[in-house]
């Protein structure tokens, strides 16, 4: 977004209150406009820079808050804190590639590369990873390119020899 000196709301016809906060210097976010049950006037609450979200993910989680506000929670003080450590290994792998301007071709090899190598550790929450877990599994990566590597020259070999 461009800046423009004051700040600006684009708002989504299909969902009344759902918009993106333009700031005057050029800052997105997705918003909501609520009423909570039982307050008499709306506030508006920010769900998140728009470069975090998909538009279908933000207007899932706007309908989400205005579902919740009609009964009476007010997203201000309901919203859990999710810390990154208390996400599992997939969800930052995922969360990186997303947020890189990788190629597709490049996207999927590192996706088939960590399958590969990580494929049992991916539902582990980051902050229960330890050091102990993360030496066995160098160890276990080492011994695998070993047994590949001699693999490879066995077959180099034999086929040679004939």
């Amino acid at each position: 977004m461009e800046a423009t000196g004051s700040t600006s709301f684009i708002k989504d016809n299909n969902l009344t209150g759902s918009a993106i906060k333009v700031t005057a210097k050029g800052k997105a976010t997705f918003v909501v406009k609520i009423r909570i049950k039982g307050e008499t006037s709306a506030v508006r609450h920010s769900m998140g820079n728009v470069n975090d979200y998909t538009f279908k993910d933000a207007l899932e989680e706007a309908h989400l808050i205005i579902a919740n506000a009609r009964l009476g929670y007010d997203p201000r003080y309901t919203k859990e804190d999710i810390s990154p450590k208390s996400q599992s290994l997939r969800y930052h792998l995922e969360d990186y590639l997303k947020k890189k301007d990788i190629r597709p071709n490049s996207t999927e090899t590192y996706c088939n590369q960590c399958n590969s190598a990580f494929e049992d550790c991916y539902k582990i929450l980051v902050d229960a990873i330890t050091s102990e877990m993360i030496a066995y599994r160098r160890l276990v990566l080492i011994k695998n390119t070993i047994q590949t590597k001699l693999h490879h020259a066995l077959e180099h070999y034999v086929q040679y020899s004939k």
